[in-house]
């Protein structure tokens, strides 16, 4: 009886054995595989998302492209008819230099369409010209300074006044850089064309705009109810504005293109009307409610309109740059706590499914204007808590490039905190953006 028992154990052995064997063998792959990729109990840390970053940076002589960078866009631009340009703020100089140096190459490429958020689409015409064609804008009329005055009910404060003077000489810089990149361009390759896309913060722009459109056609007598309601009225309360121009919207958009006027560019009509609009109802809603958050919802859906308006209008193969605050250019808004949802960056991103490569900016300190604060020029800090301090350590200027699907990117595929202006910002970068341009110091704009 013990033989046959000894008998009956070897193969029972044998099989518990294989089974051990196999067991071990499916343990050892599984830890393999959770050790290459990493799981929520192996999260990347501080130190691998700067080892990944030192691998992968593309690092930049400020303000010059270089060859490890053009091949990169290159590829990554590869059936991507816009990009996205984002900036964490929109009041220091460093922003402006990253722009032209990205636009000097690729308006080379084909990107001649540039979308610019914080200018009223009223000014399409006259930023326009003056890129395109050197035409310098005529000086405003006492009218329309009139009606500026009476919108800023008096004058403005000195450190008002300072910002304004700065942002006009940066941003007049700019335009000048943007006519040099259009000069240069060999025939074929330009001319560089503007398109502002946000709303007038001073509204009235656009009463210019659509007065001019009408005054081709003055024998139009289809057209008087129109030119009435688009006439300012000094004595009209807020409200009242708005009303009028609701009812000129209307009209305009009862407008046929069988009528008499049928040579009268309507779409652009339609698009000056709500601009104007828009435009009006951000302010009033501003001065009635008294917070600016409430009426800076509007403000997506109506860069949205504007943006579409202008890619709808240009060559189909046609390529545009955008530039714009990162969070109006998220592509999932509801991830970022001061983001609206949807943003116009979503938006797009929706409605052109594909097309769409984006470049946000970071920066870890240093000082910029800031009209918000009590003091025209703020300073930003390096803080340990944001991503920045740690991207730092890798150099001064560089672009890193996203989605590697490597461990050390992991760090950043969770919520973390960036810079946003000189206050913090919580959002997952890698759901936001195609690519990092992170700059070291910053300093404000010029006077």
């Amino acid at each position: 009886m013990n033989s046959c028992q000894t008998g009956d154990a070897r193969p029972t052995f044998t099989l518990v054995a294989r089974i051990l064997t196999i067991l071990a063998f499916v343990f050892s792959a599984q830890y393999a595989l959770a050790q290459a990729q990493p799981s929520r109990e192996n999260p990347a840390t501080k130190k691998d998302f700067l080892e990944w970053i030192k691998q992968h940076a593309i690092h930049i002589e400020p303000w010059e492209m270089n060859a490890e960078l053009t091949r990169y866009l290159d590829k990554a631009l590869e059936g991507k008819r816009i990009l996205f340009i984002g900036e964490p703020g929109h009041f220091f100089s460093e922003k402006y230099d990253v722009q032209l140096m990205l636009i000097r190459y690729l308006a080379t490429k084909g990107y001649n369409d540039v979308f610019l958020e914080g200018i009223g689409a009223s000014m399409a015409p006259v930023l326009d010209q003056y890129v395109s064609a050197g035409l310098e804008a005529k000086k405003e009329s006492v009218e329309k300074a009139k009606y500026r005055k009476q919108v800023l009910s008096g004058s403005s404060s000195t450190k008002e006044s300072e910002f304004r003077r700065r942002l006009s000489a940066s941003q007049r810089r700019f335009f000048d850089g943007l006519r040099k990149i259009s000069e240069s361009l060999r025939d074929g390759q330009g001319p560089l064309r503007i398109h502002p896309v946000d709303i007038d913060m001073i509204p009235g722009g656009c009463y210019h705009s659509i007065g001019g459109l009408l005054a081709k056609y003055p024998d139009q007598k289809s057209l008087d109810p129109i030119r009435k309601l688009a006439q300012k009225n000094y004595s009209e309360t807020p409200r009242q504005v708005v009303n009028r121009l609701e009812k000129l919207k209307s009209l305009v958009s009862d407008l046929k293109t069988a009528n008499p006027v049928a040579s009268i560019d309507l779409l652009q009509l339609r698009n000056y009307t709500d601009c104007l609009l828009e435009s009006t109802v951000f302010v009033v809603t501003r001065q009635e409610d008294g917070r600016l958050d409430r009426a800076l919802v509007r403000r997506e859906p109506a860069m949205f309109r504007q943006a579409k308006f202008a890619l709808d209008a240009i060559s189909p193969d046609a390529k545009a740059i955008m530039i714009a605050h990162n969070n109006h250019l998220s592509k999932i808004g509801a991830d970022i706590s001061r983001a609206r949802d949807p943003s116009v960056g979503e938006m797009i991103a929706q409605q052109y499914p594909g097309e769409v490569f984006s470049i946000w900016m970071l920066y870890d300190h240093g000082t910029l204007l800031n009209p918000m604060s009590e003091q025209l020029i703020d300073t930003l800090e390096s803080d340990p808590m944001r991503i920045e301090s740690t991207m730092i350590k890798a150099g001064s200027t560089y672009l890193l490039p996203l989605h590697s699907g490597e461990h050390g990117e992991r760090y950043i595929d969770r919520k973390r905190r960036y810079s946003y202006f000189t206050w913090d910002e919580i959002s997952t970068l890698t759901k936001q953006t195609d690519a990092l341009l992170f700059l070291d110091e910053i300093s404000p704009l010029r006077e």
